[in-house]
Order: C-alpha cells, then sequence, then structure tokens
C-alpha cells in the first residue's frame, strides 16, 4: 500500500514538474513571440546594444546601473535622430532632435499620454491606487492653495528647516551650539528635513515632528519605489502576485490612519458642529475635505492621497536640495556668494515670501545645480496611443513608450555658454538679456525640463522650490559646509535611468557664530 502510495506521488510529482516546465517553456515562447512582434515594430529605430531576444536583456541589465552611458552612446551615434534602448519587458525610443521634442511635450493626451506613462511608472494599481491619478482632485489644490498659502507660510517653513536642521546636524556643548565640525550623512538627514517641513504644511504641528510619521512618510517613498521599480521589471500577469508577496504599502496605510483619522474626525466634528464658526481651511487635511465627495470622503481614501502627495514631493525634493549641497560644498567660495545676498534680505526682510522672493542668486544656483544634475537623464514619458508620424518623418505604431532626452538640451552650447560647467550666477546673468520670469527656478522649457514642461509640468513645483531656496538660503547663513575630501564633489549613482545624488557620502556642517 505505501509503495503504491509512494509510486503514486511520485507520479503526480512528476505530472506536476512536466507541466510546470511545459508551461514555463510556453510562456517563454509566448514571450519571445511578442518580444519580436514587439521588436519588428521598430525594427527602423536605431537600437543601442542588441535587439535580438533575450540577448538584449544584457543592455537592460546594463541600462539599469549605467543609463547615463548607454543614453550618451545612442547620442554619439545617431546624433538629432531617436533611438532605442532595452528596458525590462519593453523598449522605449529616445527623442533628441528638439522639434521632435517639442512635438511630444506639446501633443494632447488622446494622442501621446503621459497619464497611462506615470501610471505604468508608478504601477498606481499596485501603489497608490488608481483613484488618485483617475480623479486628481488634489492636484489643483497643490497648484492653487499650496500656492496661496506660501504668503503665510514661510515663517512656519522656516521654523520647521532651523528646527530639523539644528536637531540634525548641530551638536551642543551643554547649553550652548558646537562650533566643532559635524559630519551629516546627508540622505537620511535631508529627507527628514524636507519630511518636517513639507509636512509643517500638509498636516501641521505637532503631527509633522512625530518621529512615527516623518519615518512613515520616508519609507512609503522607498515603498513605493521598491514596488514600482520589481513590478516593471515583471510580466503583466504576474505583477499581482509579485506585489502581494513584496508590497509593505498596506503596512504604512495602517500608521496612516491611526495618525490621521482623528484629525479627519476632529474637522468633520468642527464643521458640523460650529459650521459658521468653523476654522478655515489652512492645511492639505481641510482642503481635501473641504472638496472631497462620495467615496473620496472615506479616511482609507483621503490618508492614501496625503501620503501620495508625499511621496510626490519628499522624494524630488530630498534629490534636488542633495544635488545642490554637494554642489556648494564641493565649492565652498559659492557660498560668500550665496552668502552676501541672503544676510542682505534677511536684513531688510527677515525670513518672508518677499525675502525669499527677492533671492535671485540661491534661484539661479538651484537652476543650475539642476541643469546639470537632473533627477533622469529622460523625461516628459509618454505612450503612444495611436500610431503617429512626426515632424522629422519618422512613424512609431500605437503602444509605443517615448521619452524626450534631457542631456542634449541641458547640455548643450547652443542652448548654454560653457554648457558643461557650473555657474552658480549663470541664470542671474541671462536676466539682464531676457525676459527675468523665464529664468526662475520654476520656470520650464524645452531646453529646461526638470520640472517637466507643457501641460504635464510639476502641479508642485512652486511650493517644491519654495522649499529648496528657503533650505538653501538657511544653510548658507547658518553653517560652513564642506566635505571630508574637499573639492571632490561624491559621485552620482544611476539606476533605471534616474540620476540619484550620492546615498553614502557625508558632509561636513560647522554652526556659524
Amino acid at each position: 500500500m505505501n509503495a503504491f502510495a509512494d509510486t503514486a506521488s511520485a507520479f503526480d510529482l512528476s505530472q506536476r514538474t512536466t507541466s510546470s516546465l511545459g508551461l514555463g517553456f510556453l510562456a517563454l515562447w509566448m514571450f519571445l513571440a511578442y518580444w519580436r512582434s514587439e521588436t519588428r515594430k521598430l525594427n527602423h529605430i536605431p537600437t543601442v546594444g542588441t535587439a535580438f531576444p533575450v540577448v538584449s536583456y544584457f543592455g537592460t541589465i546594463k541600462y539599469l546601473f549605467d543609463a547615463k552611458t548607454i543614453v550618451d552612446e545612442g547620442i554619439r551615434k545617431w546624433p538629432g535622430r531617436m533611438f532605442k534602448i532595452s528596458e525590462m519587458v519593453q523598449w522605449r525610443v529616445i527623442v533628441t532632435d528638439p522639434r521632435v521634442a517639442e512635438e511630444v511635450i506639446r501633443a494632447s493626451e488622446s494622442v501621446m499620454s503621459g497619464h497611462i506613462a506615470n501610471d505604468e511608472f508608478i504601477q498606481t494599481p499596485f501603489t497608490l491606487g488608481v483613484e488618485v491619478t483617475d480623479d486628481p482632485y488634489h492636484v489643483p489644490l497643490l497648484r492653487n492653495e499650496l500656492r496661496r498659502a506660501l504668503d503665510v507660510n514661510v515663517p512656519a517653513i522656516v521654523d520647521e528647516i532651523d528646527a530639523a536642521f539644528t536637531e540634525l546636524a548641530t551638536p551642543t556643548k551643554g547649553k550652548h551650539h558646537s562650533r566643532d565640525w559635524t559630519g551629516v550623512k546627508l540622505k537620511d538627514a535631508i529627507m527628514k528635513v524636507v519630511c518636517r517641513a513639507t509636512n509643517r504644511v500638509f498636516v501641521e504641528l505637532p503631527l509633522c515632528r512625530n518621529p512615527e510619521w516623518v519615518n512613515l512618510n520616508v519609507q512609503f517613498t522607498v515603498d513605493v519605489l521598491t514596488v514600482s521599480t520589481a513590478l516593471r521589471a515583471t510580466p503583466a500577469f504576474l505583477r499581482p502576485l509579485v506585489n502581494r508577496l513584496i508590497s509593505k504599502i498596506p503596512k504604512d496605510m495602517e500608521i496612516a490612519l491611526r495618525h490621521l483619522r482623528p484629525m479627519f474626525e476632529a474637522r468633520r466634528r468642527e464643521k458640523a458642529e460650529k459650521s459658521e464658526q468653523a476654522s478655515p481651511s489652512s492645511n492639505l487635511i481641510t482642503w481635501m475635505l473641504d472638496i472631497a465627495q462620495g467615496p473620496e470622503t472615506a479616511d482609507e481614501r483621503l490618508a492614501m492621497r496625503i501620503l501620495a502627495t508625499n511621496f510626490g514631493a519628499i522624494h524630488t525634493t530630498t534629490m534636488t536640495f542633495m544635488h545642490a549641497l554637494y554642489d556648494l560644498a564641493a565649492n565652498p567660495k559659492f557660498a560668500d556668494v550665496l552668502r552676501e545676498e541672503v544676510d542682505e534680505v534677511l536684513y531688510r526682510e527677515g525670513w518672508t515670501k518677499t525675502a525669499m522672493d527677492q533671492m535671485e542668486r540661491v534661484d539661479s544656483f538651484i537652476r543650475e545645480s539642476q541643469r546639470l544634475s537632473p533627477l533622469s537623464n529622460v523625461g516628459s514619458q509618454r505612450i503612444l496611443q495611436q500610431e503617429y508620424t512626426f515632424c522629422d518623418g519618422t512613424t512609431l505604431p500605437a503602444g509605443t513608450a517615448i521619452a524626450v532626452c534631457i542631456h542634449t538640451s541641458h547640455f548643450s552650447d547652443a542652448n548654454y555658454e560653457d554648457a558643461l560647467t557650473f555657474d552658480p550666477l549663470r541664470f542671474v546673468k541671462l536676466k539682464s538679456t531676457a525676459p527675468q520670469r523665464k529664468w526662475d527656478v520654476i520656470s520650464t522649457a524645452p531646453d529646461f525640463l526638470s520640472f517637466g514642461h507643457g501641460k504635464h509640468a510639476c502641479p508642485g513645483r512652486f511650493f517644491a522650490a519654495a522649499e529648496l531656496k528657503l533650505m538653501l538660503a538657511y544653510v548658507v547663513a547658518k553653517y560652513d559646509v564642506k566635505l571630508s575630501e574637499e573639492g571632490v564633489r561624491p559621485k552620482d549613482f544611476w539606476i533605471m535611468g534616474s540620476c540619484l545624488p550620492n546615498q553614502k557620502a557625508n558632509v561636513l556642517f560647522r554652526r556659524r557664530r
């Protein structure tokens, strides 16, 4: 009986193994057939690397960790032309011709969809939820309410920046601040500073300083990027399974609701019981509760939008400010140029929006840092919704993933004199020869794509730019900064086309008198 059972079990295992192998080979055959089909559609577009199935994955792996070299090779081999690079489950066509780039940026959503491209990049159904992007009612809040709130919130933001930097970068000796040089691991410190400053407006005191809330929003950013990166490298039919295995987002939501639900309930109670005396909207929570309707009033939906808004605000602002601080620390002489302006403006205006708007050197420094260290080497990502013929005569089929090369515009001597040299006052000088607003850090253009351009330009860039200017002005006013290896800027880290500032380097801070 046992022998029969063992034989049956072995036979069953053999059958299951054979079936699994068969299904595996079938899936591989189907994928290779699909890949060949997709490759044939784009045969007329030059390839960086090889277009041969499976072998092209070696190019994908190289792109994963050395995207700058891959894109630079395409620019060098086919200047002014489109070329394609291999991503995990698709080809991406890169545009380098400025005329075609403008065409991509200006195309309607029905022709080239930025919404669908963004959903694919973030893997929205598995991370933020489709409701956040299908009904983005919070976006006008970022564009309008948040911008207007700066008039009254600049002192509060600076207060939070001061509290965070004092805690993270200023040791004490007795009752006084130490004036010793202090090494600060920039990635960990700056993400917390940005999170606290951002949430001073989003959720206000005391929650913005709550360590669990700060850590949650820092970790949520990491969790979303981890899941989205993994799922983009996974065939669509396996994504639900992989998401269940690796995602920590449900746990993040539990923590968020524990902090936010009492605030939601308090605001609802205030409006219901004292509607005529309810305090005016002053933060992201009250703004959302005032306009959310139907299912969007559920605590879970509101909490996810607040997490999603933090995700959009914290990560990019942190990376941008880290790039700027590395540029400053590697060139301490720039600090004197900025400090002269900051000290003069603060003496006259104090920490106000008026003062911030008058800091033109600070504005120029940040824009120049963004120009030479954009967070990606491609931008304006779109998915073609129909076959389309571009002005250069190139035709691409529906479903093609396309993006505009940022390096060809940011690093071009045709656009910027001595383009590869960091000039902190570049845009101050340009303001004397062209309309001033064109060169502000918040302004977008076909030759400056750090905040995107056109209808898909970052809606929160006004708030992000304000934070960046206030943080940089605060640092030069209050600290001396330098690198442990003086004059050598820490090497950037490339992954999947993203240019991240060095994640391990320390910057030395010393409190000024």
